[in-house]
């Protein structure tokens, strides 16, 4: 055993976590050292542009008022989701132009790791190479000088998406719960302790076998049931990743006071039915029973409700569009999920794809809905303005008809999509 631990190299042997590494580490430096870069004016932009940006998509929503303030105290989670929108937020609140270049490289390569793209120990170390060049003040952090070795901890351990923490942080509540009743003089035993137990426990109920009496050994099947429930997978922080999911499933039907679903057969006109039945290839009787619905999953498993921007499937090439109204037409014979779709046209800038709303709408069954995309107004071109209303500040869109493709969005769609 003595011969081993000569061998055993500490900081090369320890795999790179991605929370500590790139939320808590790289992307916080950068995000605070830019907010304290901007003044009290700037700083207001920021605040107020930031409560416009939609997050529906998002797991949750982050509080404009607050996130600023507090950021030394903010957690991992936090700063990922930012990184997703803060290139177009710091770029309109005036921030300088290396600065949101750096955002967006540390943006995309947060969206390459959870892609599993190979590439990103490069990307490390040209974001190293910008930041000496443009940000000097970061270059002494050690986390950013860690972005030297990035490269060499993939290769010795593989891609840095193994090795993601979310698992663990996610775990925190109930390792503190179990070791509250403690009296805190060996805290750290008490804490190793648990987790070993927690994983051990994770372990058995998803099926791990166990060396016992000379023999390896399994749990039976009425334990193994215990591990597919979605309480226990949650509480032993373990991601339900095998949901089953049926693309173009209509969800949220519009019910009545007593919950039952809202038929309501004047939903449509004669000519929209006729137009049904023709971009369906199905005769849809006027008889038929119309309910209204709030979203629908797309082929992706993404959830997108109505007023989304989404990316479906045409004869020749796919196409972005806008959910208008989703519908579940029920016959005699059959059942049909269909999607209003407002099309939308794709224009380019120096760095980005722009998306421009028409008056053309396709009907589409709701299965070809592919992913949803996230997409932000383009305040600056649109000139939107501070408006102030009782002595509260707000930001109010122009009419200007332009949306932003957020190619830093954490998704499966490529950084440039090919329209």
């Amino acid at each position: 055993m003595s011969l081993l631990i000569i061998y055993v190299d500490p900081h090369r042997d320890a795999p790179v976590g991605i929370l500590h590494f790139l939320y808590l580490g790289l992307a916080k430096h950068l995000i605070q050292h830019c907010v304290r870069t901007l003044s009290e004016h700037h700083m207001q932009l920021l605040t107020l542009h930031l409560e416009t940006v939609d997050q529906t998509d998002f797991s949750y929503r982050i509080n404009a008022d607050t996130f600023f303030k507090f950021l030394d105290s903010r957690q991992g989670k936090d700063y990922k989701h930012y990184l997703q929108v803060a290139p177009f937020n710091m770029e309109f609140a005036g921030l300088k132009m290396p600065y949101v270049e750096a955002l967006g490289k540390l943006a995309l390569i947060s969206k390459h790791i959870y892609q599993g793209v190979t590439s990103v120990g490069s990307e490390f170390e040209d974001y190293l190479a910008f930041i000496k060049d443009n940000i000097p003040q970061l270059g002494s952090k050690s986390k950013t000088h860690f972005c030297v070795h990035i490269s060499d901890d993939i290769i010795r351990h593989g891609h840095p998406l193994h090795f993601t923490e979310d698992v663990f942080e996610k775990n925190h509540k109930s390792i503190r719960e179990s070791i509250r009743h403690q009296n805190g003089h060996q805290r750290s035993r008490d804490t190793v302790i648990q987790f070993a137990k927690s994983e051990l426990t994770k372990h058995v109920v998803s099926g791990g076998f166990l060396h016992l009496n000379d023999t390896w050994k399994q749990a039976s099947s009425f334990v193994l049931s215990y591990g597919n429930d979605k309480k226990i997978k949650s509480f032993l922080g373990v991601p339900d990743q095998n949901e089953n999911f049926k693309a173009g499933e209509l969800r949220n039907v519009t019910r009545t006071s007593s919950r039952k679903p809202m038929g309501n057969p004047n939903l449509l006109e004669e000519l929209e039915l006729l137009t049904i039945s023709v971009a369906i290839d199905t005769d849809i009787a006027k008889d038929a029973k119309l309910y209204s619905c709030l979203g629908c999953i797309t082929s992706e498993g993404d959830y997108a409700g109505i007023q989304s921007f989404v990316l479906y499937s045409e004869t020749v090439k796919d196409r972005i569009g806008v959910i208008q109204k989703l519908l579940r037409i029920k016959t005699k014979t059959a059942e049909h999920e269909i999607a209003f779709l407002k099309v939308c046209n794709i224009s380019f800038t120096s760095c980005n794809q722009v998306v421009q709303l028409t008056n053309e709408t396709h009907i589409k069954k709701t299965c070809h809905i592919r992913h949803v995309v996230h997409v932000i107004h383009d305040c600056k071109r649109g000139g939107c303005r501070v408006v102030e209303n009782h002595n509260e500040k707000s930001l109010k869109h122009s009419n200007h008809n332009g949306y932003i493709i957020n190619r830093f969005r954490i998704s499966k769609l490529p950084d440039k999509l090919q329209l």
